[in-house]
């Protein structure tokens, strides 16, 4: 049901143009010409940035053809998924020399009607949303055309609402992206602390003197870190062979099963599989306890799961190795904060039998050198570096509000559930 005052219109019906795919994208005309909006392009939050477009060279009738204008809103033709189909983004500057190209579709706002910036958040509400994904043809690749998109009912309350309820979601953009600077600041900063803190260039005081030309920092150990284990335990263990751990010898409860997807999920807690009390004691050398860290050996090197105080007991699959350390020398928070350090990740994965997806084996982890000073110093850079990555959690959860809080907005503003009061002097 339309709000008293709105209309039902086609986003076909909205357009100025016909609904059209941009100019032919071709390898050998790149490089020079006009910017170019492509399908990436679309991709950047909140608008289409000209600075970020290549250039297509193209005829002065092509140009004219395909030229771009303020307030130009794109869509995606095709995406590997369903869910990604005609995702769409708006063009809002004034730059003159920009075409789009042809696996993009564009609708051309009659401003007369619809307020363009109103029109893209629409576009991206979850009605619009569902709308596309109903209409899209799946095969290979899941496709739109121009009938399906131009089929989408846009509900229209009149220009001066229109507005307001742009400039409104337009501040919670703001807010949004402000908050994302400060993420991507914030990741920066660290990324240089643990470059300063990890290499000893950085000490606090009362650890020594900082690192010079690349010598090994005052009071610091160069060492392998398969040297790093306790008399009971190896610093390094693999996972056992696949036949110990058979899926007839699970159980519903017992002693959970660690594997790689409560490493990529970063989340000890994550799954629910299990072994019996007597499977457990036959694997006990390859138990996980608290302080643990496990690694992934197969697929993206470098991911890491440090196991908390509070976590279940249980054993690794055959897909994993377990990092164990002599707490009388090793803080296990440090050592997870390494395994962040780029320069230990591009090691690993430079050793790792077929790169960056390849296969991780103990020996070459056995062998991986580490710069360790005493505990007490990696105690006070785990927790330096922990309070970063506390600042970030903060923000990314900042984040992931705003976006919520957004969303349920458009909810209640683009269908009418909530309205607003419009000053007609100043709309």
């Amino acid at each position: 049901m339309v709000p008293e005052g709105w209309k039902l219109w086609k986003l076909c019906d909205l357009s100025q143009t016909k609904i059209g795919n941009g100019a032919f994208n071709d390898p050998k005309r790149v490089g020079k010409g006009y910017k170019l909006i492509n399908v990436v392009n679309l991709y950047t939050p909140r608008q289409i940035n000209p600075n970020e477009l290549k250039r297509l060279d193209l005829s002065e009738k092509e140009f004219r053809t395909f030229k771009v204008e303020k307030g130009d809103v794109f869509f995606t033709r095709s995406s590997l998924k369903v869910e990604g189909i005609a995702h769409c983004n708006i063009y809002d500057t004034y730059e003159e020399d920009v075409v789009y190209e042809c696996h993009i579709m564009r609708v051309r706002p009659k401003q007369n009607l619809v307020v363009p910036k109103f029109l893209l958040e629409f576009c991206i509400s979850y009605q619009a949303r569902k709308y596309f994904m109903s209409h899209a043809k799946t095969g290979t690749m899941t496709t739109i055309d121009q009938k399906g998109v131009g089929g989408l009912s846009v509900p229209l309350p009149p220009l001066p609402e229109q507005k307001k309820i742009a400039r409104i979601l337009s501040t919670w953009d703001r807010a949004i992206e402000t908050v994302e600077r400060l993420i991507e600041n914030s990741k920066a900063q660290k990324k240089a602390l643990m470059q300063q803190l990890l290499t000893g260039k950085k000490r606090f005081p009362g650890f020594g003197k900082p690192s010079v030309d690349g010598e090994l920092p005052e009071g610091w150990e160069d060492i392998r870190l398969g040297m790093l284990g306790s008399k009971s335990r190896p610093a390094i263990k693999a996972g056992p062979f696949g036949s110990s751990l058979k899926k007839e010898t699970y159980s519903i409860t017992g002693y959970k099963i660690y594997g790689q997807e409560q490493v990529i999920a970063d989340d000890p807690f994550y799954g629910d599989y299990y072994i019996p009390e007597e499977k457990y004691q036959e694997l006990i050398s390859c138990s996980v306890q608290p302080g643990d860290i496990l690694i992934s050996l197969v697929g993206t090197i470098g991911r890491v799961l440090l196991i908390p105080n509070d976590a279940e007991l249980g054993v690794i699959n055959p897909r994993l190795l377990r990092l164990s350390f002599d707490s009388k020398r090793v803080f296990p928070q440090f050592v997870r904060h390494l395994f962040d350090f780029q320069i230990i990740i591009n090691k690993l994965r430079s050793w790792a039998q077929g790169g960056t997806m390849g296969v991780l084996s103990a020996a070459t982890l056995k062998a991986l050198p580490i710069l360790l000073p005493s505990l007490p110093e990696q105690k006070k850079i785990a927790h330096t570096l922990f309070s970063c990555d506390q600042g970030i959690q903060n923000l990314e959860q900042q984040f992931t509000k705003l976006q919520t809080q957004k969303k349920a907005l458009m909810q209640q503003l683009l269908t009418g559930k909530r309205r607003v009061m419009v000053d007609e002097v100043a709309a």
